[in-house]
């Protein structure tokens, strides 16, 4: 403003400037200098906006725009600070476990954890996750970070030196392994909340395709194949690979899929919980989709001995007389020509919880990291909770709220 009034609305739009900064600044500049009676007029005909091309006005945005630059970087580097604290007082297990960082660490955890709590959310729920997800990627770095400091062994190091570097090291290692183990063992407990119940198949479907290691632990990231399936089904036109409601209601089969892990190729077919079926009825299919799946690859030009069909099955198959063999010895020999295995919903529940508890059973003794990690987990909402606002503070910053810019004025002559 110049002589109490209006010369340029919105000057912050002259600026070039779109920092986060900008959503939170709102006044008035006074600048008496623009409009001199000793001077060629500075203001358009209307006396609404300044004459853009006039070098005091370009003086004047060049001192603004370094101004608001120095403000906005001195805001970014202290508004961390703040939330840090904030944070801290909010989530005390964040504070205990950024005290505890080696002093090389402690300022660059510091930071960020500080820069997490300053991010705009729409759901203020979600900030634990991303707190947790701040800290498995700073233990990890800080593993790398251990390992380099390892190379100091050539310059003289005693044991006495590397023995709390490779103690540190383990205990991320230790945690994140447990993470890994938590979030397996949700995995595990979400299936025995779906086998048997018709009414969630398609969804124990999903949840089965999307983690194999529940079948075979050397399952690990196995990938499906969307021109494999489209193979499969043109090399056998007509219901053996149809996905359809009819033919998997015919079947009595949840779903089936082509999956690949470790040069390893796989048919696997869900059958419904309660679908009775016999033995020979699965070779018959078996040998169907092991031939089917050889001539794709022979096509391909790609190695064949490595074909397994799985059949997943609630209910154990009718078998014939069994001789001096037991049930699953009989199973076991009749689907062994094609690689073949017969898995059963509750065996996989049974073996997967084994699997895996035990080894947690036997790491009681969680790790500092551990126990920050499950406070976190604490506070994250299921997948299927409601929306949450989001910080008050934050959304009144954030760029879809209308805030007020600064405006110079100046009187009319």
């Amino acid at each position: 403003m110049a002589r109490t009034r209006p010369i340029q609305e919105g000057i912050l739009d002259q600026l070039d400037f779109n920092k986060f900064f900008g959503n939170y600044v709102t006044g008035q500049i006074r600048a008496e200098f623009l409009d001199t009676d000793d001077a060629d007029d500075i203001a358009t005909s209307d006396r609404q906006r300044l004459v853009e091309d006039d070098e005091r006005v370009q003086l004047l945005l060049k001192k603004l725009r370094q101004m608001f630059n120095d403000a906005g970087s001195q805001w970014s580097k202290e508004r961390p600070k703040e939330k840090f604290r904030q944070a801290t007082e909010k989530y005390p297990t964040i504070r205990d476990w950024v005290d505890k960082r080696p002093d090389g660490q402690r300022d660059a955890a510091r930071n960020m954890i500080g820069t997490i709590a300053s991010l705009h959310l729409d759901r203020e729920v979600d900030r634990p996750a991303l707190f947790k997800a701040g800290v498995l990627a700073f233990e990890r770095i800080a593993i790398e970070d251990t390992g380099k400091e390892l190379e100091k062994l050539s310059q003289g190091l005693t044991a006495s030196d590397v023995l709390p570097l490779l103690a540190t090291s383990r205990s991320y290692e230790d945690a994140l392994y447990l993470q890994i183990l938590r979030s397996r063992l949700e995995a595990i407990e979400r299936l025995e909340h779906l086998i048997n119940k018709d009414e969630l198949e398609k969804v124990l479907q999903k949840h089965l395709f999307d983690n194999l290691w529940l079948l075979d632990p050397s399952w690990e990231g196995a990938a499906g194949d969307s021109d494999m399936e489209i193979a499969l089904s043109r090399i056998r036109s007509g219901a053996l690979f149809s996905k359809t409601e009819a033919e998997n209601q015919k079947q009595g089969r949840i779903d089936i899929q082509y999956r690949s892990a470790a040069g390893v190729h796989m048919i696997v077919e869900l059958k419904r919980y309660g679908r009775s079926s016999k033995i020979d009825d699965l070779v018959e299919q078996g040998n169907k989709y092991h031939e089917a799946l050889r001539e794709v690859l022979e096509k391909r030009q790609q190695a064949h001995s490595g074909i397994n069909v799985v059949f997943v099955l609630g209910q154990k198959p009718k078998v014939g007389y069994l001789g001096d063999r037991t049930e699953s010895q009989f199973i076991t020999e009749k689907v062994q020509h094609i690689d073949g295995r017969v898995l059963y919903y509750d065996e996989l529940l049974h073996n997967a919880q084994q699997r895996y508890r035990e080894y947690r059973e036997k790491k009681r003794e969680s790790t500092a990291l551990d126990q920050v990690l499950q406070s976190l987990d604490e506070l994250i909402p299921e997948p299927s909770g409601g929306k949450s606002a989001g910080s008050t503070e934050d959304q009144k910053g954030s760029s879809s709220v209308s805030t007020p810019t600064p405006s110079i004025m100046a009187k009319k002559r």
